[in-house]
């Protein structure tokens, strides 16, 4: 009887294994499912500000140099209020600082202030240069055409107001001459002796007296 039980001993061991494995398998998953679930990791998003970079500095643009007519024009408001003893210097000055444009321009209208001819021949003569040069600043040649046609018109002006005054002066002379030989012929009729009522007039009375 001993080893029939030892064989059904044998045989429970051996059918109850498979049993108490699924049993530690169960026991493993209920285990595993009773434990408290890792925790959960919160994931914050931070927005970090991103910082353009900074920004290149504008570029400083200068202004524009004036233009070379604002040089003339000022000077012309100079010039007016110049004392008329200030102005042989004036022109002087102008005379040695150079040969340019702006100062052809300076010395021709510094020239007009003194009113002579041969000063207004010489202005216009600086003026047409500007005028005339390619090179000129584009500002000034335009004024510097006024500025020669200007002074043209006034020599033909003084041209002609000179002529007026020379006939004038022809004519006053000629005026004078007559009147001087009217006062002499006056002057030899006073002269001659009054004649007598039905006097015979001689033959050398009629022959006109010598002045």
């Amino acid at each position: 009887m001993k080893p029939d039980r030892i064989q059904a001993g044998h045989v429970a061991a051996a059918s109850f294994r498979p049993f108490k494995t699924a049993v530690v398998a169960v026991g493993v998953v209920l285990a595993a499912g009773c434990a408290a679930p890792p925790p959960v990791r919160e994931i914050v998003m931070v927005q970090v500000p991103v910082t353009p970079p900074p920004a290149e500095p504008a570029a400083v643009i200068a202004p524009a140099p004036p233009p070379a007519s604002k040089a003339v024009l000022d000077y012309a408001e100079q010039l007016a209020s110049l004392p008329a003893t200030d102005l042989p210097r004036e022109i002087g000055r102008l005379n040695e600082a150079g040969d340019s444009p702006v100062r052809n321009l300076q010395l021709a209208m510094a020239l007009v202030m003194t009113g002579l001819p041969s000063d207004l021949v010489r202005a216009q003569s600086l003026a047409s240069r500007v005028a005339e040069n390619p090179a000129s600043d584009t500002s000034l040649r335009p004024l510097a055409r006024i500025l020669a046609a200007q002074y043209w018109s006034q020599r033909r002006a003084e041209e002609l107001i000179d002529r007026q005054a020379q006939q004038i002066r022809d004519t006053q002379r000629r005026v004078d001459q007559l009147s001087d030989r009217l006062e002499a012929m006056r002057a030899i009729e006073r002269s001659l002796p009054a004649r007598r009522p039905g006097a015979a007039v001689s033959a050398g009375e009629l022959r006109s007296p010598t002045p």
